[in-house]
């Protein structure tokens, strides 16, 4: 047996009619039909349920009843038909409603635990409600709710969107439930406290909102562990598929000296981590004087222009910088504020090099595109088939 209890008596109009929901401030009840779904669950797969109201019992159980030659399981209250049968909520699982119960109890201040209230149900009752529910398969997702549910007294850091947990997660938490499965595990476990849109079975109707909320919270946060632990998570981590780029918040400077200690450990940033940090982070001091070309240089300058002006791509049309370096990770040239660096070992590389430098430079100042993007990736696949095109007409 698993019992829910919340101080205050409950109003059996909120427990019983669809649609009613009370709930103010955070909570993450919503559409009033949950403790519903939850109840035609529970009867549905052979358990009971009773509430507990000032010390009075309601029993909640089903009547068969024949609707148009088919049997339906009538829900009942006090053997009183209620407008619902056991096939509300008829794809939840027996977690789904322990998730429901526990979050209405939370919700309203309330607990949930396995043990009897002593002294008895009928005599805790009294000036509160307890939800009694005896369901094997409740019972069993009560034993692994760590899985569905993120109790309040749990240990937690907390950042400007969510909470951080320790412990891996196959599911991203909302308000202490879990609201979507991941497609690979993450290195820690995430509870998002930003406001997010749900469905009414308490899924995440858009994926992204969790999982951007989470990036923002640990791009933007100073905490030197939790940011080295997610961008050393690897390839088989949530973690390891994160976007930095596209989270749409600024890294702080914690984030951004943890990339620069790791480019030190002999890791380069690559991807979206490489992408952020030379957005935000300055060029070297060296590469703050620009430096005057040879007449070599000139010359190849000029040749590989003109080169990508004939393709019709006009790469002078944004200002061109010359550095010496750009940092010491051997970035050859880099996009920022508008403007091309373009490095003296682009040069040095040849025309082909330098063609390459001061088309992808180019290509992000006019585009807005970053690298390791599929915005980037149909951009170019279209000036492949466009230059292709041409020299078939000519």
């Amino acid at each position: 047996m698993i019992y829910f209890q919340n101080p205050g008596v409950a109003d059996l109009r909120a427990l019983t009619v669809m649609g009613v929901n009370v709930k103010t401030g955070s909570a993450i009840g919503f559409f009033g039909t949950g403790f519903k779904y939850a109840v035609a669950t529970i009867l549905r797969n052979g358990g009971s349920v009773s509430a507990w109201l000032n010390g009075v019992e309601c029993k909640f159980g089903t009547a068969t009843e024949v609707i148009r030659g088919e049997p339906h399981d009538i829900v009942t209250l006090n053997d009183e038909p209620l407008g619902f049968t056991t096939k509300m909520g008829k794809t939840w699982e027996d977690w789904m409603a322990l998730r429901e119960l526990a979050c209405n109890a939370w919700d309203e201040g309330g607990s949930m635990t396995d043990k009897e209230p002593s002294g008895g149900v009928q005599a805790a009752s009294v000036g509160c409600t307890i939800i009694c529910v005896d369901d094997p398969g409740v019972e069993s997702a009560y034993r692994d709710r760590n899985l569905y549910l993120i109790e309040p007294e749990r240990e937690r850091t907390v950042l400007s969107e969510c909470e951080v947990l320790p412990g891996t997660s196959t599911k991203i938490f909302y308000k202490g439930v879990a609201v979507a499965s991941l497609d690979r595990p993450s290195a820690k476990t995430y509870n998002v406290t930003r406001k997010i849109d749900l469905t009414e079975d308490r899924t995440a109707r858009w994926a992204f909102q969790a999982r951007d909320a989470v990036i923002r919270s640990i791009i933007a946060c100073d905490d030197r562990d939790l940011i080295y632990d997610a961008l050393n998570a690897g390839d088989q981590a949530m973690e390891g598929s994160f976007d930095w780029a596209g989270c749409g918040s600024d890294p702080s400077e914690t984030w951004l000296d943890v990339v620069d200690e790791m480019a030190g450990q002999g890791r380069v940033p690559v991807g979206s981590v490489a992408s952020v940090y030379h957005t935000h982070r300055k060029i070297s001091e060296a590469s703050h004087y620009g430096v005057e070309l040879t007449a070599a240089q000139r010359a190849m300058y000029e040749e590989a222009t003109g080169f990508l002006a004939r393709a019709g791509y006009d790469v002078t049309s944004a200002e061109i910088i010359f550095v010496e370096k750009i940092d010491s990770d051997g970035t050859l040239a880099m996009a920022k504020s508008g403007r091309s660096y373009i490095s003296q070992e682009c040069f040095d590389q040849g025309l082909d090099m330098l063609i390459h430098a001061l088309f992808e430079e180019w290509v992000h100042i006019s585009t807005g595109y970053s690298d390791h993007t599929r915005s980037l990736q149909t951009w170019l696949f279209r000036q492949v088939i466009h230059q292709a095109r041409r020299a078939d007409q000519e």
